[in-house]
């Protein structure tokens, strides 16, 4: 035997041991990754949860030809918009099953979206682009327990103004749904699987089991029937929906205040309607199903809304009607945001607040006028 022949067998042996040492954990994580299956929500992503455990398991609806823009810039107000919304991740995230989506399929709606977090409304407000094409209805839409901070941002003066009439709006034809929501079930493909996440799932089941995450709260509900997850009777939210660190020390006459301000400079001009979308917390839309009630005492949104009849729709009560009778998976079991119905209800009750005459159910697929008026109510404010 030549030393050539010693040495190749001397690197297979090595070459053997080194993909053993290595073959051999990744296929371990592999198994694990597909034990608790590819992630999809932001709370089993945060909070050390498995999708086995709170991942949905019905089907969800999308639109996978959506022409959502939601990463528009001022420069994409040189032409003029229908609806311009500034907001958060409620509208920007996952578009295939944005709420917007159930608009403009059925009307032919111009629609930006900018992200609320990078950019200043009244940068918007205050621009060239804006001036010069006002859209006809301006939206803010933020969630719950970021509402405060978004408007403590804001400059405010609420010193008695006269509010300037608005015009009426021209017509729009009602269109057929083009292209209809597709069916479509969460994939466990292990091509999905996260080996990053499989190691961080790792290291903290065995350094902090069984303590939970701070940042994700796992509570329990009365009923098994709101959710299509294994672990249905348990309800998985942001620590700060409990906490809600903005809404501490905020008297409500003073988001009263930034609101009113906001929405008498939106609507200055008589061209552009303002609309003051807030999606509730997770914790919030599904309070009345906690165990312990003491998770949830907090009502200012409630509160809130009300001063605000002809400016913010109440999606809270639609949201909380539809899993009242049974809708699972308004929210997703394991994320803090809407799954389809949540979108298609946030979406027919934007539309019932736009005409109040208008009987929209939620779930079904509204039969809309053959325009949809977005001019202001003509009910005085002071």
């Amino acid at each position: 035997m030549n030393s050539f022949t010693s040495s190749s067998k001397v690197y297979r042996h090595y070459a053997l041991w080194l993909l053993t040492c290595t073959g051999i954990p990744i296929a371990i994580l592999f198994m694990v990754g597909i034990y608790l299956q590819p992630l999809f929500g932001d709370l089993t992503r945060i909070g050390f949860y498995t999708e086995r455990d709170f991942g949905w398991q019905g089907v969800q609806r999308t639109f996978p030809q959506h022409r959502l823009n939601v990463d528009a810039q001022l420069a994409d107000l040189q032409q003029p918009v229908d609806i311009l919304i500034i907001g958060d991740s409620f509208s920007r995230e996952r578009p295939e099953y944005q709420w917007q989506n159930y608009l403009i399929a059925q009307h032919p709606l111009s629609m930006l979206t900018m992200d609320i977090n990078h950019i200043d409304i009244y940068h918007v407000l205050t621009s060239h682009n804006y001036r010069l094409h006002p859209p006809r209805l301006l939206i803010m839409e933020s969630v719950e327990r970021q509402l405060p901070f978004h408007l403590l941002n804001m400059a405010a003066d609420c010193s008695a103004v006269n509010q300037t009439k608005m015009q009426p709006s021209a017509a729009m034809t009602a269109l057929t749904l083009q292209h209809p929501p597709l069916s479509q079930s969460r994939s466990t493909s292990w091509r999905l699987i996260n080996i990053n996440f499989v190691l961080k799932y790792l290291e903290h089941y065995f350094q902090y089991a069984p303590d939970p995450s701070p940042s994700v709260y796992a509570l329990p509900l009365t009923t098994d029937r709101l959710f299509s997850s294994q672990r249905a009777h348990t309800l998985l939210v942001f620590g700060d929906d409990i906490r809600k660190p903005w809404w501490k020390n905020q008297h409500l006459s003073t988001l009263n205040c930034r609101i009113e301000s906001l929405r008498r400079q939106v609507e200055a001009g008589g061209s552009t309607r303002f609309i003051l979308m807030v999606a509730p917390d997770k914790l919030t839309a599904y309070a009345p199903w906690l165990a312990s009630k003491s998770q949830h005492e907090h009502r200012q949104l409630a509160l809130l809304s009300a001063q605000h009849p002809q400016t913010m729709p109440r999606l809270d009560l639609a949201l909380q009607h539809a899993i009242g009778a049974g809708q699972r998976d308004v929210y997703f079991p394991d994320d803090t945001h809407w799954g389809w119905k949540g979108q298609q209800i946030a979406a027919a009750t934007l539309i019932r607040f736009l005409d109040p005459n208008l009987q929209v159910r939620p779930l079904l697929r509204p039969t809309l006028p053959s325009s949809l008026p977005i001019k202001r109510p003509s009910t005085p404010r002071t």
